[in-house]
């Protein structure tokens, strides 16, 4: 009995030595481990500062791609919305743009539910809760927060012309702190894209005044030559069908010896944009002169050719423009269509069995397609 009592004795001796020992390492682990922990926040904080540099630098390289592979202004803006959404996850964003003229902001794109409008088609708030003169004159961005909704106004800017102005909506979820760094976080990525925006407008804009004609807006007959010749040179090197339409607004002299040029002008701007809304993305609608205009049809077969070719006659034979005297008229086209063969020599021949189409289609009666063959 004596014996025991000795034992507990002992090991609870051996216990009270022990402990501030063990309260000393706890006391040591615990340090190591917040250490540790706040280690991990700040790799984990900085590999998501890194993966958002990698982020910002893949879109900013993406913009600079799109404006050096295309030459469509509005093919343009849709891939730079897309480019800006996915990268800060916006729900909604306007694109502004100064009118030379009126020196007004007018809404040119807007990118909303994974689509992009254009013109008409844009459902403009006018920059919601955002003052866009004030973003326009401001060098910096402008944000409000509206519920869970954050509005930022990005001013454009390039070689200090001022271009627009970029809005857009975001849903910032969390607490008070974590939508404080995202909305931070967002606001740099669009200021480094804001530069990359303003300088991809201005090119386009260059670009636009000298290959796109004022009235149509199609590319000039000299862009189309170009165009051709590239898309020649890669159909024979890739043997790559390529189809030509070569058309015509019927009896246009008529019409505007009727109607009067200024009517003439909004039938010819008419046209255009019922051409241009009916091809395909990768198509090119070009105006030669007068009221004769050329499709290029990259891919296309001949008879690929000749159905888009129809479709876009009875898209316009089905349209009315309205006249000065607000009367209504209705125009017809005739087209002509070749395609690209191995055996041709130069683009000459390609654009003249188009346009031994085109006549035949006149000669026809007009309001026709005609495709190319060796009898014409």
């Amino acid at each position: 009995m004596a014996c025991g009592a000795f034992v507990a004795g002992f090991a609870a001796a051996l216990a009270a030595l022990a402990l501030p020992r063990l309260r000393l390492q706890n006391a040591v682990l615990t340090k190591e481990l917040r250490i540790s922990e706040k280690q991990v926040r700040y790799v984990e904080e900085k590999s998501k500062g890194l993966q958002g540099q990698v982020e910002l630098l893949t879109a900013m390289r993406e913009v600079t791609r799109v404006v050096s592979e295309d030459v469509d202004f509005e093919r343009i803006l849709e891939h730079v919305l897309k480019i800006v959404e996915d990268l800060v996850e916006a729900e909604e964003m306007t694109l502004y743009l100064l009118d030379e003229e009126s020196e007004k902001l007018v809404a040119s794109a807007q990118r909303k539910g994974k689509h992009t409008h254009f013109g008409k088609e844009i459902m403009s708030d006018e920059g919601g809760s955002l003052n866009l003169d004030a973003a326009l004159e401001h060098h910096d961005l402008l944000c409000t927060s509206e519920g869970g909704s954050v509005h930022i106004a990005v001013p454009l800017r390039a070689d200090r012309e001022v271009l627009g102005v970029l809005t857009l909506t975001l849903a910032v979820e969390g607490t008070a702190e974590e939508k404080t760094q995202k909305v931070e976080h967002h606001e740099r990525s669009l200021r480094e894209m804001g530069k990359h925006i303003s300088l991809a407008i201005k090119t386009t804009h260059l670009h636009d005044r000298a290959v796109v004609d004022g009235l149509t807006r199609l590319y000039t007959k000299q862009h189309f030559r170009g165009q051709l010749e590239a898309y020649f040179d890669k159909c024979r090197r890739h043997k790559q069908p390529l189809a030509l339409i070569m058309l015509d607004i019927d009896h246009f002299k008529s019409v505007n010896d009727t109607y009067g040029h200024l009517t003439g002008d909004v039938i010819l701007a008419g046209v255009a944009r019922a051409l241009k809304k009916g091809l395909r993305k990768y198509d090119s609608a070009y105006r030669c002169g007068g009221e004769e205009m050329a499709l290029l049809l990259p891919e296309t077969t001949l008879d690929g050719g000749l159905r888009i070719a129809e479709r876009l006659r009875k898209q316009i034979q089905s349209k009315t423009f309205t006249a000065e005297n607000r009367e209504k008229v209705s125009v017809t086209i005739s087209l002509g269509v070749a395609d690209f063969e191995p055996t041709m020599d130069v683009v000459d021949d390609l654009i003249s069995r188009s346009d031994q189409a085109l006549y035949a289609a006149k000669r026809a009666g007009r309001n026709r397609v005609v495709a190319w063959d060796k009898s014409l």
